[in-house]
């Protein structure tokens, strides 16, 4: 599929919008924390004084019955963060660093988005297309619970 078509497509079926939207809600989530926090480790921020786990764990299913999330920048390799951020989600807690679950989130959304944003996703082939529509859904409605909980 040429890049106009595959433009067409997912302006059709309304993925453009989403890809923008998670990115603008992605930012907007940075720059609360900026505001709240400061430098550093938002994640750990976040995971240590917000409790979001139970309002968004439909989307996280969803997100964690998929094929562990690859890493653009380690050459489509499984990042060892995010692998043991998954397990501890699907309930393999054993051997694992995380010890909360909404830490463990904030770490797949990190990496889904830096995957969309940094290093862009285009074209991918069908059974890629739609797994990557499954992680953007998911991943939006999981930073639009968390903004709107750090915006209260």
């Amino acid at each position: 599929m040429n890049t106009e078509k595959y433009i067409e497509r997912i302006e059709k079926e309304g993925i453009l919008k989403i890809r923008a939207e998670f990115q603008i809600y992605y930012a907007q989530l940075e720059k609360k924390c900026k505001e709240l926090y400061g430098k550093g480790d938002f994640l750990d921020w976040i995971s240590e004084n917000y409790s979001f786990y139970e309002l968004i764990n439909t989307s996280v299913i969803e997100i964690i019955q998929l094929e562990y999330i690859r890493d653009n920048n380690l050459n489509f390799q499984i990042n060892p963060s995010v692998k043991n951020a998954t397990n501890y989600l699907r309930g393999d807690e054993k051997n694992n660093r995380f010890n909360n679950k909404e830490k463990a989130v904030l770490v797949l959304i990190k990496q889904i988005r830096d995957n969309f944003i940094h290093n862009g996703k285009s074209q991918p082939e069908e059974k890629q297309y739609q797994r990557d529509n499954i992680l953007l859904i998911n991943s939006l409605a999981i930073v639009k619970v968390i903004l709107i909980m750090l915006e209260r």
